[in-house]
Formats: C-alpha cells, sequence, structure tokens
C-alpha cells in the first residue's frame, strides 16, 4: 500500500514538473518573440539611412491596387500585427499538421517576425520562428520552447526571406510607394514585376492582380528551397484570395503557398489571417 501511494505520489510530481516544464518554454518563446519584436520595431544594427529617391510612377494596376487597398485613406503607421490559422507539411505526401501564428511585419526598414506554434501533444508545442531584421533572414524550430532542434541563417536564407517579405506586402501595401526599396516594371495589363533591394540583397518577383486591383498571386523563378542540407533555386507561387477590410485595408485573408517542382506543384502551406492591426512600437508585445 505504501508502495503504491509512493508510486502516486511520484507521478503528481513528475505530471507537476513536466507541467512546470512545458509553461517555462512557452514564457520563454513568448519572451524571445517580443524581443525579435522590439528588435524589428527599431530597425535592428546595421540598416543605414536609406537615399532620398524621388518616387516613379507606378504601374497603373499597381496604383490601381494600392488605391483599392487604403480606400482613399492615409497608409496607417506602425507595424501590421497579424494573427493566422494556418496548416503546414514538409514534403509531397506528409500529412497537414495545423497551427497557430502571431506577424509582425515593418515597412521600412523591411521586415518581419513570424511566430508559430503547431501542437504535437496537449500542451506539448513545436515553436517556429521566421524572421527578417535588420536585413539578415532566419529560421528557429524548438521543441517546447525549451529545445532548438533547427536554425538555418545565411544568404540563401536571407534571399528566401525576402521573397516572403515580398510576397507579403498584400498584407502592408503602402511600402509599395517606398522608392529606394521597390523598383516597379509593368509586366502586362494586370502583372507587374516588383524588385526589391536592401542590405546589398535584391530579389525579384511579379505579382498578378485582378481587373479592380485586388492581388491574385506573386512569383518568382527562383527562390531558395532547402533540399537535404543545400539550397536549390526553385520556382515559387504564392495564391490570395478572401479579400476583406481588416485594421482599415483591404487585403487578402487566404493564402496558399507552393513549390513549383517539376513534377508538378507542391502546396505546403496554407493560411488564413483572422485580425491584422497596425501598432506603434512601444505598443508591441
Amino acid at each position: 500500500m505504501r508502495w503504491a501511494m509512493g508510486v502516486g505520489w511520484g507521478l503528481v510530481v513528475l505530471v507537476l514538473v513536466i507541467g512546470v516544464a512545458l509553461g517555462v518554454g512557452a514564457w520563454r518563446h513568448q519572451r524571445s518573440r517580443s524581443a525579435q519584436w522590439a528588435h524589428l520595431a527599431a530597425g535592428g544594427p546595421g540598416v543605414p539611412t536609406p537615399p532620398t529617391t524621388e518616387a516613379a510612377p507606378l504601374p497603373p494596376i499597381v496604383e490601381r491596387a494600392l488605391a483599392r487597398a487604403l480606400g482613399g485613406q492615409p497608409p496607417p503607421e506602425g507595424l501590421a500585427v497579424l494573427a493566422q490559422r494556418a496548416a503546414i507539411r514538409g514534403k509531397p505526401g506528409e500529412p497537414w499538421r495545423e497551427l497557430t501564428a502571431a506577424q509582425a511585419l515593418s515597412a521600412d526598414p523591411p521586415g518581419f517576425v513570424w511566430s508559430a506554434a503547431v501542437p504535437l501533444l496537449p500542451g506539448l508545442n513545436v515553436y517556429a520562428t521566421d524572421a527578417l531584421i535588420a536585413g539578415e533572414g532566419s529560421l528557429t524550430v524548438s521543441l517546447a520552447g525549451l529545445v532548438t532542434i533547427a536554425r538555418a541563417t545565411g544568404p540563401e536564407m536571407t534571399s528566401g526571406e525576402l521573397h516572403r517579405f515580398l510576397a507579403e506586402t498584400v498584407w502592408l501595401p503602402q511600402v509599395w510607394r517606398t522608392a529606394h526599396l521597390i523598383r516597379w516594371e509593368a509586366a502586362g495589363p494586370r502583372r507587374a514585376r516588383a524588385t526589391l533591394s536592401t542590405a546589398g540583397t535584391t530579389v525579384s518577383g511579379v505579382f498578378e492582380f485582378d481587373a479592380q486591383g485586388r492581388p491574385l498571386a506573386y512569383e518568382t523563378e527562383a527562390r531558395a528551397r532547402e533540399v537535404d542540407g543545400r539550397y536549390e533555386p526553385t520556382p515559387f507561387r504564392g495564391t490570395f484570395a478572401g479579400h476583406r477590410r481588416l485594421g482599415g485595408v483591404e487585403i487578402p485573408t487566404e493564402v496558399r503557398v507552393f513549390w513549383l517542382l517539376p513534377e508538378g506543384p507542391f502546396e505546403y502551406f496554407r493560411g488564413t489571417v483572422e485580425s491584422l492591426e497596425f501598432r506603434r512600437p512601444d505598443a508591441l508585445r
């Protein structure tokens, strides 16, 4: 009987220890996200003051898209902060894993921090942070916020994150007029090529719009894709739908992301923006 009671108390203590550890991990992840958001808002070290650049006229379809998105109002100030529900998978044929995410985007200097929680078991999450801060891209994955299981940095990562930022300017369309960052060229009646340059790295991709100026897709010929520990330039496409007004700006709330592989498109991310607001740096948390 005493032995059974001892085992019972031992299990209680073990459960409490695990619960405290998971709580500490979640707190560490939240604290890290808050620090990165603050770093993003501050611009980070190493970002030079941009030169004064006269704004070139936007292609007509981009002008129409920007006017539609802003609805005749001044561009909102501060960082765009989004909440998302999404699903992700690593390879064709793998099951989808659901996640929740919070993301902050900065217009100038360009950057973002995307922080996601992927449930493995009740109370046990894998945390992923995808970021572009001070012109450098990174990806960090941890188990329960306690053990880092993957981290990626370097020029290929930075280039890939710049492509992501450029595609996601559909949620921060006021950046389209930032002449010292983005150069536009018409690529057809409803298509326009955007070239983004910052901190010594340049990426380019084509946006597609409908006749009313709603963004429908972003595509680039070569975005760095990690394959067996190395990077391969791979065609990439993101599609947008579900346009509605959030935070005073009309944005697409549904996104699907594909690698365009020789054997066919591989969709690896699909998500929905549930909220968007613009916050001053001192209001971030």
